[in-house]
C-alpha cells in the first residue's frame, strides 16, 4: 500500500519548491558567524577600496612580500556588502547566491532531463543540502559554484540546441572567474577538457565520442584562456594555483585533507560517492557520455583527496544524472485548488520566514577575540609592536587593525608566492616538528615580538607559561597575552 501511495502520489510543485528553502536556511545559520578567511576578506576587500589593488603584502608585520590578492573581487564585494548591512546583511547576501545556485542547477538539470520536474528537484535538493553542510559560506568559491553551474549549461545548451550564442557566454565566466576566485580558475578549465574530448568522434573500450561540432567549441575555450590575462596580476594570477596548492604544509589545514571515515563529513563524502556511482551502474545497457565519465572520474578523484573537492564532485558529477535518468518520475502532479495553494503558502512562508527570524538572532556579535583586541588597543602601541599570533587569529588581528605574524593565507607565506621567506614552513616545524626549547627560543629571538596572543593549542602556550623571560598580562577562557619582562608593564 506505501509503495503504491508513492508511486501514485506526486506532490504540487510549489511544495516541493518550499523544500529548498531547508539548505537556504542552513546555509543562513552556517553564516551567523563570520569566519577566519572572511574576516581577511572584509579587511583585503576595504583596502583594495580605499588604497586599490596591492602587489606588496600589506596586512603583515613581513616587509616587501611580493602579493597577488587572488579573490580582490570577491573581497570587495564581501567589504562593501559588510559595510553596507552589517553581519546579517553579508549573511543573507550568502544565502542569496546559494539561491541563485540552486536556480541555476535545478534549470540544468531540466535541460538535461527534458524538463523532467521532480527528478530535477530532486538532484538540486539532494546537492543543495550537501552544499548547505559548509561550503554555502562567505567565501569566493560561492561565486565559483555559481560559475560552474553556467559553464555547464551553456556547453549542454550549445549541445543540446546545437546554437553558437551559448557560447558566448564563456569568455566572460572566464573573466569573472579569474578576478573573483583566480586560485581556482584552472578548474574552468578542467571542466571544459571533457567537453573538448567528446567532441571527437571516436570509440574507445566501448566509450564513444559524441562528435558534435568542435570548432566554436574550441575557439571558445581558447578566448577563455586569453581573457584569462585580463586581471591585475597577469600571468602571476594563472600560476597562482600551482605555486599554492603544491606545499606539504598544506595538510595542517582543515580543507586541505582527505575526508576520513572516522568522521561523519568522512562517510558523507564516501557514502556520495558510492551511491552516485551505483546509479551509474544500475542500468548497464545505457552507455554513459565520455565527458560526464570524465568529470565523474575527475571529481571522485577530488573529493577523495581533499575536503575542499567534494563541492567539485556534487556539482559536476551528479547533474548528469538528469540525463541518464530523463524518463523516470515522469507523472502528472496532483491537483491542487487555488484555495489550497493560497493557503499552503502562506503557512509555509510564514513557518520559514519565522525559522529564518530566529536564526538571525543568533548572529555573532562579539568575537572570542574581542577582550584581547581591547587590552591591544588600551594598552599596545600598535606603532612600535610586533606581534605574534597564531595561523587562525591573524584575520581577526588584521581587521581590527594590527599587523600580526601570521594569518589564515596559507600561501602568502611561502616563498614561491611572496619571493622572500618561508614564513609558513617555519610556522609548521614551530608547532608540528619540534618541542625543542632551544629551537623556540631562537624562533623568538629572531622575532623579538614584544607581544605575543596565543591560545591553548599553541605550542607556545605551556612554553610561556614556565619561562622567566615572559609575563602574562592578559588572560580569559581562551586567550593570552605575553611581553617580555623587560619590556615596561602597564
Amino acid at each position: 500500500m506505501i509503495k503504491k501511495f508513492f508511486q501514485k502520489y506526486r506532490p504540487p510543485k510549489f511544495l516541493l519548491f518550499f523544500f529548498l528553502l531547508i539548505p537556504l536556511l542552513l546555509c543562513f545559520k552556517n553564516n551567523m558567524r563570520l569566519d577566519n578567511d572572511t574576516w581577511f576578506l572584509i579587511h583585503s576587500g576595504d583596502y583594495v577600496l580605499s588604497s586599490g589593488i596591492p602587489y606588496t603584502e600589506p596586512f603583515t608585520m613581513h616587509q616587501n612580500f611580493d602579493f597577488v590578492m587572488q579573490q580582490w573581487l570577491s573581497a570587495s564585494i564581501f567589504a562593501l556588502v559588510y559595510h553596507s548591512f552589517g553581519a546579517l546583511g553579508l549573511a543573507c547576501f550568502v544565502t542569496l547566491l546559494a539561491g541563485v545556485f540552486l536556480f541555476l542547477f535545478y534549470r540544468l538539470c531540466m535541460l538535461l532531463s527534458k524538463r523532467n520536474f521532480y527528478l530535477s528537484f530532486l538532484l538540486t535538493f539532494v546537492v543543495g543540502l550537501l552544499l548547505s553542510l559548509g561550503f554555502f559560506v562567505a567565501r569566493p568559491q560561492i561565486f565559483s559554484f555559481i560559475i560552474y553551474v553556467l559553464l555547464f549549461y551553456c556547453l549542454e545548451s550549445y549541445i543540446r540546441k546545437k546554437k553558437k550564442r551559448y557560447l558566448f557566454l564563456l569568455p566572460i565566466l572566464s573573466l569573472l572567474e579569474i578576478n573573483l576566485h583566480g586560485s581556482l580558475w584552472w578548474m574552468l578549465i578542467c571542466f571544459m577538457i571533457p567537453y573538448l574530448i567528446d567532441s571527437f568522434s571516436f570509440s574507445f573500450f566501448g566509450f564513444h565520442g559524441e562528435g558534435y561540432p568542435k570548432k566554436p567549441l574550441f575557439l571558445a575555450f581558447l578566448s577563455m584562456i586569453f581573457v584569462a590575462f585580463l586581471n591585475p596580476y597577469g600571468l602571476s594570477m594563472l600560476t597562482y594555483l600551482f605555486v599554492a596548492y603544491g606545499c606539504p604544509y598544506m595538510q595542517m589545514i582543515v580543507e586541505m585533507k582527505p575526508p576520513t571515515i572516522k568522521s561523519f563529513f568522512g562517510i558523507t563524502v564516501y557514502a556520495s560517492i558510492l551511491f552516485v556511482i551505483f546509479l551509474y551502474l544500475r542500468d548497464k545497457n545505457k552507455p554513459l557520455k565520455v565527458r560526464y565519465f570524465l568529470l565523474l572520474l575527475g571529481t571522485i578523484y577530488l573529493a577523495l583527496t581533499a575536503k575542499r573537492g567534494f563541492p567539485f564532485f556534487l556539482i559536476a558529477a551528479i547533474f548528469p544524472l538528469a540525463s541518464y535518468f530523463e524518463k523516470k518520475g515522469r507523472r502528472m502532479n496532483m491537483p491542487f485548488s487555488l484555495r489550497g495553494t493560497v493557503l499552503s503558502c502562506t503557512v509555509l512562508t510564514f513557518l520559514f520566514g519565522s525559522c529564518f527570524f530566529l536564526v538571525s538572532q543568533g548572529i555573532q556579535v562579539v568575537h572570542p577575540l574581542d577582550g584581547a583586541v581591547e587590552y591591544l588597543d588600551t594598552y599596545a602601541d600598535e606603532e612600535t609592536m610586533t606581534l605574534y599570533t597564531g595561523f587562525d587569529d591573524g584575520s581577526y588581528l588584521e581587521f581590527r587593525g594590527y599587523h600580526p605574524y601570521i594569518d589564515p593565507r596559507a600561501e602568502v607565506f611561502l616563498p614561491g608566492i611572496n619571493h622572500q621567506k618561508d614564513v609558513l614552513g617555519e610556522y609548521y616545524h614551530l608547532q608540528y616538528e619540534t618541542a625543542d626549547p632551544i629551537a623556540i627560543e631562537e624562533f623568538l629571538e629572531e622575532y623579538f615580538f614584544t607581544h605575543l596572543l596565543i591560545q591553548k593549542k599553541d605550542i607556545l602556550w605551556d612554553y610561556l607559561a614556565e619561562s622567566d623571560s615572559y609575563q602574562l598580562v592578559y588572560q580569559d577562557k581562551k586567550y593570552k597575552i605575553y611581553i617580555p619582562k623587560d619590556e615596561d608593564l602597564i
